[in-house]
Order: structure tokens, then C-alpha cells, then sequence
């Protein structure tokens, strides 16, 4: 894992449409090697030095002074709405274009290429190139 910025701030997590403190201390943006497509975010807790991991889609939004993510925790493995909240406007600054820069990467990885389409031919070409092969039709009745 490899740590992408990091700031004193806060989680709430969205739990029947309340919002419940994860906790406040040190937030870590890791970059998620096992799956590139997803971010991590690491709260260790200022009181127990308790850990609590995050991974995020790095899809984000800004409301007020916080970001809002979808995230699943890594030990209860449930999904939540996450608001990250920072101490400085600084670090929300750092943390949302390092999203933005993951999403965009990611996005240019995931959209497949396309095939190019082929130029459509006439019909009367068509039965030409396709009349050239012996062929018998068990449904047609002449034969």
C-alpha cells in the first residue's frame, strides 16, 4: 500500500440516515494495490489508537468541508456513506484532487476499446461472396 497523502480530520459514517463518528485523528489515502480500482482510507484514532480501514471508490463529492464517498469497512465488510472531515482546508484540498487524479486514471483504464466497425456491403455483393459455396439447406423443400 502506498500512502498518497495523509491529515488530522474526522470519519461519520451515514447509519439510518444519521451520522455516526467513526473517529477523529490521523486520515491515510493509500493507494490499493491489490485493487487498483479502489482507494483506501486508514483512521487511526487520537484516544485507543484504534484503526478503522476504508476502501473507497475514489468517486467523491464535496459537501460544506467534507467529502462524501461510498465506502466498505474492511472488518465488518459493510458498504456505508462516508463524510471525511478535515482540520484544515488544506488537506481536503489534497486528499479530493488525489481522488479526482485515481478516478480519472481509472476511468481511462476501464473503458474498453471499441471495435471498429466494418463497413457494411451492398446486398447484391453479399449474395455474390456467399453464393460461392456448395451449401444444402435442410429447412428449404426444393431442392
Amino acid at each position: 500500500m502506498t500512502e498518497q497523502c495523509k491529515g488530522d480530520g474526522s470519519i461519520q459514517k451515514l447509519v439510518a440516515n444519521k451520522w455516526k463518528t467513526v473517529g477523529i485523528g490521523q486520515l491515510f489515502l493509500l493507494k490499493n494495490k491489490h485493487n487498483p480500482t479502489q482507494v483506501l482510507i486508514k483512521l487511526i484514532r487520537k484516544k485507543r489508537n484504534e484503526v478503522h480501514i476504508f476502501q473507497c471508490k475514489p468517486k467523491v463529492k464535496t459537501n460544506g468541508k467534507s467529502l462524501i464517498l461510498k465506502g466498505t469497512d474492511t472488518k465488518k465488510k459493510q458498504e456505508f456513506v462516508l463524510a471525511v472531515r478535515f482540520n484544515q482546508d488544506f488537506t481536503m484540498q489534497q486528499f479530493q484532487t488525489t481522488l479526482d487524479k485515481l478516478y480519472r486514471r481509472n476511468q481511462s483504464i476501464s473503458t474498453p476499446s471499441r471495435h471498429k466497425r466494418q463497413a457494411s456491403k451492398p446486398p447484391k455483393q453479399l449474395r455474390i461472396e456467399l453464393s460461392q459455396y456448395a451449401w444444402d439447406c435442410e429447412l428449404c423443400t426444393y431442392r
